[in-house]
Order: C-alpha cells, then sequence, then structure tokens
C-alpha cells in the first residue's frame, strides 16, 4: 500500500494507441530475445541415410500439399522431412507456417525457431515468429478481458491490447504481408 492509501490499481490510466503499439513492441521484442535465447532438445533423430531422391519426392508432395492448402498432408511430409533433413531450415519454417493456417501458433513458433536455428539470416521466419507470437499475445489478452471484472481498469486495458495487436494483424494481413513463399 502506498503513503497516500492508494493501490496498484489507483495508479491506472488510460493509455494512448501509440502507448499501447509501443507496449506491445516491447511485449515482442523480448519475447523474441527470450526465445532466441533458449536451448530446446533436439526434435529429429535421423537414423539412416536416405537417398537424395526420396527427400526430393517427398519435397515435391509436401509442397503440392502446402499448395493446394492440404494441410494434414502438407504436415505429414514436412514433419517427415524435418526427419530425414534436419539441417534444412526451409523444412521448418514450411511446418510452421502449416500450423500457422491450422491455428496451432504455439506450435508454429516452435518450428519458426527451429528453422532459425539452422539459419538465423532466414527473415521470413523472423517475420512469421513475430506475425504467431503476435496471434498468442492476442489470445492471451481475450482471456485477460474475459475473466476481468467489468470495473477493473485492467480489463479495459486488455480490450486496447487486443484491438493495437488485431490491428496490426489485420494491417500486416492486408498490405501482403503474411510471408508464403
Amino acid at each position: 500500500m502506498q503513503a497516500n492509501g492508494a493501490g496498484p490499481r489507483a495508479l491506472a490510466r488510460a493509455f494512448t494507441p501509440a502507448e499501447v503499439r509501443r507496449t506491445l513492441f516491447c511485449v515482442i521484442c523480448s519475447a523474441i530475445i527470450t526465445l532466441s535465447g533458449c536451448e530446446t532438445p533436439s526434435l529429429t533423430r535421423p537414423d539412416a541415410v536416405v537417398p537424395l531422391e526420396d527427400i526430393a519426392s517427398l519435397t515435391l508432395q509436401a509442397d503440392q500439399a502446402y499448395q493446394g492448402a492440404d494441410w494434414p498432408a502438407a504436415e505429414s511430409g514436412y514433419r517427415r522431412l524435418t526427419q530425414l533433413a534436419p539441417e534444412n531450415a526451409e523444412h521448418w519454417f514450411r511446418l510452421g507456417n502449416v500450423y500457422a493456417h491450422l491455428n496451432i501458433f504455439g506450435e508454429a513458433v516452435r518450428m519458426y525457431g527451429e528453422a532459425l536455428r539452422r539459419n538465423d539470416a532466414h527473415v521470413d521466419a523472423w517475420h512469421n515468429l513475430g506475425m504467431a507470437q503476435m496471434q498468442l499475445a492476442a489470445r492471451s489478452f481475450v482471456q485477460l478481458q474475459a475473466r476481468t471484472p467489468a470495473d477493473d481498469p485492467a480489463r479495459d486495458r486488455a480490450r486496447r491490447l487486443v484491438e493495437g495487436v488485431t490491428e496490426v494483424l489485420e494491417s500486416e494481413q492486408s498490405d501482403g504481408q503474411d510471408t508464403e513463399p
């Protein structure tokens, strides 16, 4: 309790849209920095040498499923490719895109992280990682808003953050920034 008797909630105030965007940007940057420093256990275990023809054929099948929006087949193909050729960042990236299309953003974040472990200069993976993290952030703020009493200032802050994140996501999609090679 503070000297004037006001608790932490008494200090709440309305935030401008610029402050909401700046706060959101800082949260996302912190998450990216945190994730880039995390060591994840290997997700693959190559057991045998696979002929390049098999990898090329499976890549073609996975790419065709991806282009045809057959997400279960694309997931299966890229998952297998990450096992057969775990050093290939593009397979991990495409698997992340599949999960993003399926709205499984936690897995998308993980797969983009795997792509970046293999190629930290993969600009599209960095972009899509940020977009997937923003989707997760929006979901968190929606949950906060749903679980906060109507008279609590945190509910209004959560609403503004959801609006800010949604605005950024919609802007990226309408600008054609959704990175889908």
